[in-house]
């Protein structure tokens, strides 16, 4: 697919890690979620909860990247709801949920969204990709 396209060199443009928390978890419940061996980690989904504001889904939205994915950390049986819906020309919303160490990859251009989850907690690593080749400005070698 990429051949076709004209698409040589790929670049992550970010990586990162999404916690959704239902509005009801309990302090208790998301710690005991989370490995507590190394309280500096802010990086690590579970931890530095102090002074964050709960998220438990993700409006729609459009990337701006080439390709988005997210991988599922967690096992769905962690979490009631969520998934990721995708904005259907009609209007309707079709929602994909994935298992734990699935890859759900898109086009960032669609809009999509994360569907709330209303018990427990859901981990996601999340990436933007781009296509160097589409970039103005950049010159690419053969």
């Amino acid at each position: 697919v990429t051949a076709r396209h004209g698409w040589r060199h790929f670049v992550f443009r970010d990586l990162f890690f999404v916690l959704y928390e239902a509005a009801d978890a309990s302090v208790e419940e998301l710690l005991a979620a989370s490995d507590d061996s190394d309280d500096n980690d802010a990086c690590v989904p579970g931890r530095s909860r102090r002074g964050r504001r709960r998220q438990s889904g993700l409006g729609a939205h459009r990337d701006g990247s080439a390709l988005s994915f997210n991988i599922l950390l967690n096992s769905p049986a962690d979490f009631d709801g969520g998934g990721t819906f995708f904005a259907e020309d009609d209007g309707a919303e079709r929602v994909v949920c994935i298992d734990r160490g699935d890859c759900l990859l898109h086009s960032g251009k669609v809009l999509h969204g994360g569907r709330p989850i209303v018990r427990g907690h859901r981990f996601l690593l999340v990436g933007f990709v781009d296509v160097l080749d589409l970039v103005p400005g950049v010159v690419v070698p053969p």
